[in-house]
């Protein structure tokens, strides 16, 4: 909840829609019941919060982010919250890369509006560096999973085609049924 009311004031710039998001993901059924359930869904939510607070806050200008006196200093915080919260959910839940994947395109789409506002300074891109720098981060992190384990997932998934190919049924059979 905390995070949803972050997340919320860093993306709309109003203390009122962000208490209203807080509020919504307290009373969310869901949310309630799959954070009391000990496994890892309430972690999902989490870590996906935590990447879009950071995807966000590298949108920002660095020196507004950063803790250094210097406006060159590459702001690191929402770097690595990115890429330690996108890690993190996909260790978690593998299918949270959908989530990711639409923060990505969010991301990218701003990248977008900021080129074409800003008749393609150097400036605009600091943002999308920052964000890419997170994705990539977090795919480094997530490179020994990958290592490991898309070989398995990949002969389970030829087994299971095996075992269930004389269950397919074609398209003829649906049109028969009507």
């Amino acid at each position: 909840i905390p995070l949803t009311y972050i997340c919320a004031s860093v993306l709309s710039g109003q203390r009122r829609a962000a208490v209203y998001s807080a509020l919504v993901m307290a009373c969310l059924p869901l949310a309630v019941y799959y954070g009391a359930v000990t496994r890892m869904y309430a972690f999902v939510p989490a870590f996906l919060l935590l990447a879009m607070w950071g995807a966000l806050k590298a949108q920002q200008p660095a020196a507004r982010l950063t803790l250094l006196p210097t406006r060159q200093a590459l702001p690191l915080r929402p770097v690595l919250a990115l890429a330690i919260g996108s890690a993190g959910a996909m260790y978690t839940l593998y299918h949270s890369i959908w989530a990711l994947a639409a923060l990505a395109l969010f991301c990218a789409l701003q990248a977008l509006v900021r080129l074409k506002s800003r008749m393609l300074r150097p400036i605009a891109l600091a943002p999308a560096r920052r964000q890419t720098l997170g994705i990539g981060l977090a795919l480094l992190f997530y490179l020994p999973w990958l290592i490991y384990g898309v070989p398995r997932l990949l002969g389970r998934a030829a087994d299971e085609a095996a075992r269930n190919s004389n269950q397919q049924l074609s398209i003829g059979h649906f049109v028969q049924l009507g």
